[in-house]
């Protein structure tokens, strides 16, 4: 799965959704390096990283409410999120305020 913003001048690297206790638990520590992750919530841990994390929070709307750096070992939390989005650090991040929608790309009209 990827988002990209409404205005279609963003796009996120490919994502995994976790969905369940474990896959939240682990986050992207066994996941490829380049792939990002998409969970339910307001706030991430960094615990058993080993690199750095860009965090961007989207609220129900899926309107970036927040994004912060997330080093391992430490804990962030983005006050009004429902969605957070897991990125390798330095990936290009959303523009401010921007609504983020799944990518529809290869989907046929009826």
């Amino acid at each position: 799965m990827r988002l990209v913003d409404s205005a279609g001048t963003w796009a996120s690297p490919s994502l995994y959704v976790a969905g369940g206790f474990r896959s939240r638990l682990s986050g992207l520590r066994h996941l490829p390096p380049e792939a990002g992750l998409l969970l339910r919530g307001s706030a991430v841990h960094g615990a058993g990283m080993e690199r750095d994390l860009a965090v961007v929070g989207l609220d129900e709307a899926g309107r970036l409410v927040g994004s912060r750096l997330l080093r391992p070992g430490r804990f962030v939390r983005i006050a009004g999120s429902r969605w957070i989005v897991e990125l390798p650090a330095g990936t290009p991040l959303p523009p401010a305020g921007a609504r983020l929608v799944p990518m529809l790309a290869g989907c046929l009209e009826p």
